[in-house]
């Protein structure tokens, strides 16, 4: 349910012109802004969850709700839509801290209203996870803010790292998979695609960029929604880009995508991926199919002993590192690093990492192992 807090508004309030529909900061907690996040959206998905228990077994939707994270537990309670997006996962950086304390809220926000966990890392309304890992780990007031100056500057404001994003977005990948829960992908991730932050300002669609202005300019949000790229060889001045749209025949021109893909797209191919046993969409495709005959029934989690900070400044721009280290029921154990010290692994049968051990058989910086016991 896209913008599920957008429901119910007071309209007839006469303040109202003190108030402005691009909310600056969280939403308050207490559900008074006039137009999102009103007391009065629950009553109405309530009379949805009627509809939904018509299903044999009850039906549940999930709420886009960008909301205070107080209140977003309401919207997937089990008498309302069932489940809520985890905003707070998108919205952390590459630290140690900030994964942490998603991790945390997504799980306490669950637990309190019933529903299960849900965790993403981007979706049609954030910089692509690929290049905000890649670029400088900043902490900001508002979640982005860095990588929204980043794009607001066409991607010349900071170095985008891309090596280092797409490293990281493995690790983090396997990190969110073994977490119990439902897990959202959005399309391009499992190809690792990065953010297109050139898009010449006269062919954006997304209106965010057409009507901010002052201190709100955003460039929006049309990087993370360019086409796909599907196959390698077809991008030339008469055919259509990557195999998204139809191809050119003779004289008859190919069908332009809506929004222009840029020329090293053809490095992130499906074609291209789909050979290459290392890349990114084949980890997907490993790790999901593992994620099925590993994940247990119950959504318990217990911390490992080796998760803990690591007192150090060795995180990403000398934050303090660590490592995120839990264990599901079934002795299903996932550790990732987030400093620059390798981590002596425990124990147990490695069944998939996100990057290459040390020569020694430790965990390095920015990396996710999953751990089975020892049979």
């Amino acid at each position: 349910m896209d913008v599920a807090h957008g429901l119910a508004k007071d309209l007839d309030r006469p303040d109202l012109d003190d108030y402005d529909v691009h909310v600056d900061g969280e939403l308050p907690d207490d559900g008074s802004y006039p137009l999102y996040d009103r007391n009065a959206v629950h009553d109405i998905y309530r009379e949805w969850r009627r509809v939904l228990n018509e299903a044999d077994p009850p039906a549940f939707a999930v709420a886009e709700a960008w909301v205070n994270p107080a209140r977003q537990y309401l919207y997937a309670s089990p008498d309302e839509l069932g489940q809520v997006f985890n905003f707070e996962f998108a919205k952390a950086s590459w630290t140690y801290h900030d994964m942490l304390q998603a991790i945390h809220a997504g799980l306490e926000a669950a637990e309190r209203s019933g529903s299960s966990t849900t965790w993403v890392m981007s979706n049609h309304d954030v910089v692509r996870h690929a290049s905000r890992y890649g670029l400088p780990q900043i902490s900001s007031a508002d979640h982005h803010q860095l990588a929204k100056d980043w794009l607001l500057h066409d991607g010349h404001a900071y170095h985008e790292d891309r090596a280092l994003g797409q490293r990281r977005s493995r690790a983090a990948f396997l990190m969110e998979l073994a977490l119990p829960g439902s897990v959202y992908l959005y399309q391009g991730e499992e190809l690792g695609l990065p953010e297109v932050a050139d898009i010449p300002w006269d062919q954006l669609e997304d209106p965010t960029a057409q009507f901010s202005k002052g201190p709100y300019s955003e460039k929006g949000r049309d990087g993370c929604r360019v086409p796909l790229p599907w196959r390698s060889d077809v991008r030339d001045e008469k055919t259509s880009a990557f195999g998204f749209s139809a191809m050119s025949q003779g004289d008859e021109p190919g069908a332009a995508p809506h929004l222009p893909q840029p020329y090293w797209f053809a490095d992130f191919a499906v074609d291209v991926q789909d050979k290459d046993s290392s890349s990114m969409l084949n980890l997907y495709r490993r790790a999901l199919a593992l994620r099925r005959r590993l994940n247990p029934d119950d959504l318990s989690l217990a911390w490992h002993a080796l998760n803990g900070r690591s007192g150090q400044a060795d995180g990403a721009e000398g934050q303090e590192g660590g490592v995120i280290a839990f264990t599901r029921s079934n002795g299903w154990t996932s550790m990732t690093n987030f400093g620059q010290t390798p981590v002596t692994l425990p124990a147990g049968e490695i069944v998939l990492t996100s990057a290459p051990l040390t020569e020694e058989g430790t965990l390095p910086a920015d990396t996710t192992v999953w751990l089975l016991p020892n049979a």
